[in-house]
This record gives C-alpha cells, sequence and structure tokens, in this order.
C-alpha cells in the first residue's frame, strides 16, 4: 500500500509521522542548576574607603561641639558634615 502512494501530501504525512515517533522515543530533561551564582566584590573601590579623612574630621569636630558646647564649635561641625 505504501509503494503505491503517489499524492505527494500523503508522502510528507507519513514523513512527519516517521519524524514524530523518533523524536519522542528521544525525549531527554535537562535539570537546570539553580544555586545562585557566587558574586565576586572588588574591595578597592569600596565606597566607605574612599571618604574615610573627611568623617573622620567631621567626627572629630562634632566630638569637639558637643564637648564645649560652643556654637562656634557645632558651626564648623554641621560645615565639616556638608563639605
Amino acid at each position: 500500500m505504501v509503494n503505491s502512494i503517489t499524492d505527494p501530501a500523503a508522502i510528507k504525512i507519513l514523513h512527519m509521522a516517521m519524524q514524530f515517533k523518533r523524536g519522542a522515543s528521544k525525549v531527554v530533561t535537562k535539570t537546570v542548576n539553580k544555586t545562585p551564582k557566587k558574586i565576586v566584590k572588588n574591595t578597592a573601590s569600596a565606597p566607605a574607603a574612599r571618604g574615610t579623612a573627611k568623617s573622620a574630621a567631621a567626627a572629630q569636630k562634632t566630638a569637639k561641639a558637643l564637648k564645649t558646647g560652643s556654637v562656634n564649635d557645632a558651626v564648623d561641625a554641621f560645615e565639616a558634615l556638608f563639605d
């Protein structure tokens, strides 16, 4: 019966059925690795390491203003915080 078929559409359908049968037997599922990747951070350009001199000066002036209670020391401490 298959040898007597001359219709191109029928041949195409038979070929697609053959491919489907081959593909259905070869189905392989892959496992997905869901563990997060390790993030390596560069510590050379850390923001905390950049402004330590200014923040140390501001902390020193703030401590002086709290100790003395002077208005001039408070102004100096306020200016040091925003410079």
